[in-house]
C-alpha cells in the first residue's frame, strides 16, 4: 500500500526573512536548518509519495519562491509533488498561481492565514480560490496555533475555512495539524464538508490532546478524512509513524475510550492523492 506525506517543507532561511530568528527561535530554541534535497529524500526513503511546499506572508516578510520548488521537485517529480507557497493578499498572488499551474506544474497551494494577517472569510479572495478551484488544485491550510508574536490567532481558526467551502464546494482543501488546538472545531467543518480534509501532523506532540482528537474524530464519523502528514524538517516521516503508532497504547486501559490501531494504520496508508484529486 502507499504511503503519502502530505506535509513536508522545503524552506531555507532566507525563505523566512526576519521571522524565524525573531519569532520562531526564542520559542524552539534551535537555529533554522535548511534543508537541502539530500537531507530530504533521505527522510522520504520511508514514504512512496509526499508533498512539498514553502510559506509566503508578506505581512512578516517571508517568501518561498514557486520556482524553487519546481526544481526541487525537479530531482525526482516521479515521486515528489510541490505545492506553491501563496499569499492571498499579496499583489502578484493571481499571477503566481497562474503560472505555478501552467508553467511549473505545482498542484496546490499552501496557506498560512495566521502569518499573512488575511481572513479567509473575506470575499476579495474570492477570485484566488475561484482560480485554484477552476486548476483542479489542492489546497492546505495552517490552521491553528504559532508561536510567532506577529500572527493573529483570529485568523487562524478552522471555522473560518467553512465560508471558503461554502462558496467554492469543488475545491479541495486541507487543514494542517488537524487546526490544533481547535481539532473539534476541524471534526465538525469534516463532518459537513466533502471536499475538506485534515492531516494528522504533530497529533503526537501533545500526546493527551492528540489521544482526544482522533478519539473525537472517530466519534464524529470523520476518521476517513484525516491524511498522513510528517511535517518534515520538524518530524521525519518515521518518526511520525513511529509517534502515531505510539498513540493507542499510551492510555489505553485506564477506564478511556480506545483508540483502535488500525485506524493508525489506515491514516498512515491512505491514498491521499486520489482524494485531493491530485495523483
Amino acid at each position: 500500500m502507499t504511503i503519502v506525506d502530505v506535509h513536508t517543507h522545503n524552506m531555507q532561511l532566507e525563505h523566512w526573512g526576519p521571522e524565524y530568528e525573531a519569532n520562531w527561535q526564542p520559542v524552539y530554541g534551535v537555529p533554522w536548518t535548511d534543508v537541502t534535497f539530500e537531507a530530504y529524500d533521505a527522510a522520504m526513503g520511508a514514504v512512496d509519495r509526499a508533498i512539498v511546499f514553502g510559506i509566503t506572508a508578506q505581512a512578516v516578510g517571508m517568501n518561498t519562491p514557486d520556482d524553487y520548488t519546481a526544481r526541487f521537485v525537479g530531482h525526482n517529480p516521479a515521486k515528489y509533488i510541490g505545492f506553491m507557497g501563496l499569499d492571498p493578499a499579496a499583489p502578484d498572488a493571481l499571477d503566481r498561481l497562474e503560472r505555478g499551474a501552467t508553467d511549473l506544474g505545482l498542484r496546490g497551494i499552501k496557506l498560512y492565514p495566521v502569518l499573512a494577517g488575511f481572513d479567509p472569510t473575506d470575499a476579495r479572495y474570492s477570485a484566488f480560490f475561484a482560480r485554484a478551484q477552476h486548476y483542479g488544485l489542492a489546497v492546505l491550510w495552517h490552521f491553528g496555533a504559532t508561536p510567532s508574536k506577529a500572527g493573529r490567532l483570529r485568523n487562524s481558526h478552522p471555522l473560518l475555512l467553512e465560508d471558503v467551502a461554502m462558496r467554492f464546494p469543488d475545491l479541495k482543501m486541507v487543514i494542517a495539524h488537524l487546526g490544533h488546538p481547535w481539532q473539534k472545531d476541524t471534526a465538525l467543518v469534516l463532518r459537513k464538508h466533502a471536499n475538506v480534509y485534515a492531516d494528522v501532523s504533530a497529533q503526537w506532540l501533545r500526546t493527551w490532546e492528540g489521544f482526544n482528537a482522533l478519539i473525537g474524530c472517530v466519534e464524529w464519523g470523520v476518521a476517513d478524512k484525516l491524511l498522513f502528514g510528517s511535517d518534515y524538517p520538524l518530524w521525519t516521516p518515521a518518526e511520525a509513524m513511529s509517534a502515531l503508532r505510539a498513540l493507542p497504547a499510551r492510555y489505553g486501559g485506564k477506564g478511556l475510550p480506545s483508540l483502535d490501531p488500525d485506524l493508525i494504520e489506515q491514516i498512515i496508508h491512505r491514498d491521499s492523492l486520489a482524494l485531493l484529486g491530485i495523483g
